[in-house]
């Protein structure tokens, strides 16, 4: 393979692998500001978990699980939510079927939902 093929090959890498290092900064971004404004401005309520499952993926050796819940406002009628989140291994056992957690949601897209504790 010619040496300028073979340059040209790890520039168009390299812009690939700073392009989706771009999108996952901002993806995460994005997330951060709508959990710091559901947290600020979202509806508090109690959530029961109907679910626990892990995805497979680990940060920091801490599992990514997916949570299904029952969202229980103090006002209206109780509805599904799924979270996913990564929890500390340490604090996995305290995350099981049952446990109720402390939440708030977005009245106005009651699919985000962030957990604030037990």
């Amino acid at each position: 393979m010619p040496v300028k093929l073979v340059l040209i090959i790890g520039v168009i890498l390299v812009l690939v692998v700073f392009v989706m290092a771009g999108i996952m900064i901002m993806t995460g971004s994005k997330r951060e500001a709508r959990d710091a404004e559901i947290e600020k401005h979202g509806v508090a309520a109690s959530a029961r978990i109907l679910s626990i499952v892990d995805t497979g993926s680990r940060y920091n050796n801490n599992p990514e699980v997916i949570l299904k819940l029952e969202v229980r406002p103090d006002k209206g009628t109780p509805f599904p939510a799924e979270i996913r989140t990564v929890i500390s291994v340490v604090d996995l056992s305290g995350y099981q079927p049952g446990v109720m957690l402390r939440v708030k949601y977005d009245p106005a897209d009651t699919a985000q939902v962030i957990i604030l504790g037990k």
